[in-house]
């Protein structure tokens, strides 16, 4: 079973405490360690220390690999915390619908591209 971590615990551990920790949907991590390895930086992780980072997290749109790092530097859960499995569904879908526009999005430029080069060329010889 996992540590229960209160809201107050967690924002005990801010840029100040010797041991940092951000929560991310609900889950609480150490960065005590990791803020030095960070891609971003230490700094945007020591704005988060000892808050709810998981808007921050999301936004910036991590790789898979940056989750699973996120497995080691488990402390605990935090209490009282309710996850919301629609948002888990919204994310997934809306990154699957933004991976099939994308490849789409070629064919419909190509697509438009002839039907108005036909159309010039058409309009051309009937004048």
């Amino acid at each position: 079973m996992s540590r229960i971590i209160t809201k107050k615990e967690l924002e005990e551990h801010d840029e100040n405490h010797k041991d940092q920790w951000i929560a991310v949907d609900g889950k609480v991590y150490t960065i005590t360690e990791y803020k030095h390895e960070h891609p971003g930086g230490e700094d945007i992780l020591l704005e988060h220390a000892g808050a709810d980072a998981s808007e921050a997290f999301e936004n910036v749109g991590h790789s898979k690999d940056a989750r699973n790092k996120l497995k080691s530097l488990l402390v605990g859960e935090l209490e009282g915390y309710k996850s919301s499995g629609a948002k888990d569904e919204v994310s997934s879908s809306t990154t699957t619908s933004a991976s099939s526009g994308s490849s789409v999005m070629p064919i419909i430029v190509g697509l438009v591209a002839v039907v108005i080069a036909a159309g010039v060329y058409f309009t051309k010889i009937a004048q």
